[in-house]
């Protein structure tokens, strides 16, 4: 495990206008009034970061490493109907990992990783009470170097919101990724309760 290290991150979104978001929205409007915290997001038509972590070293004292780490991404509708929409993009993230005096095989030595996705996302209003997202994420994550079947990973998202009153919105569903090596299928659950306009709880898993 790697001690806290002192991290530097500049990011910029730029995301749809209230007005063409419809009911997708959370967070906070262009004039400063609180919209509605929801299951289903809105999506960013354009946006980038970037993040640097200086040496951490390892908890048994073996060596240590930093990190930078740069991304843009950018999305397009495909597909915009009431209560319906279909989006496509294109993510791409560089990682830059330098360890020092680690153990045997990472060294001294500095790997460059690259990951690109395709995220194609649905949204559908089923009804006044239910909604869909659905996310299909295609990805290619190589050093560039040497590239085989590995390397394609496919993350997928499908998710079913529920207003169960005025104040309280459920969530269910799953999570399918095989970004760390093997297959993962975790639940998507959360709850989100907002007792008056200037009060919101959100517990949700995993966080998207």
């Amino acid at each position: 495990m790697l001690k806290l290290a002192l991290a530097f991150s500049l990011a910029t979104v730029f995301v749809l206008s209230s007005a063409e978001a419809g009911e997708f929205k959370s967070g906070s409007s262009s004039n400063g009034d609180r919209t509605e915290e929801s299951f289903i997001p809105n999506f960013a038509i354009g946006g980038s970061y970037l993040s640097w972590t200086g040496d951490s070293d390892f908890s048994n004292g073996g060596g240590s490493v930093s990190q930078y780490e740069f991304g843009v991404e950018a999305n397009a509708p495909i597909l915009m109907r009431e209560g319906f929409r279909l989006t496509a993009g294109v993510k791409y993230r560089y990682n830059q990992l330098d360890f020092t005096a680690a153990p045997f095989p990472l060294g001294n030595n500095t790997f460059d990783l690259h990951r690109v996705d395709v995220p194609f996302n649905i949204w559908k209003d089923i009804n006044r009470k239910w909604k869909m997202w659905i996310r299909l994420q295609p990805g290619w994550y190589s050093d560039f170097e040497t590239m085989t079947s590995d390397d394609f990973i496919l993350t997928s998202l499908a998710l079913l919101s529920y207003q169960l009153n005025q104040s309280t919105k459920v969530a269910v569903g799953a999570f399918y990724s095989r970004d760390l090596g093997e297959e993962r299928v975790l639940p998507a659950i959360g709850v989100i309760f907002e007792p008056d306009p200037h009060w919101s709880l959100a517990l949700t898993f995993p966080r998207c």
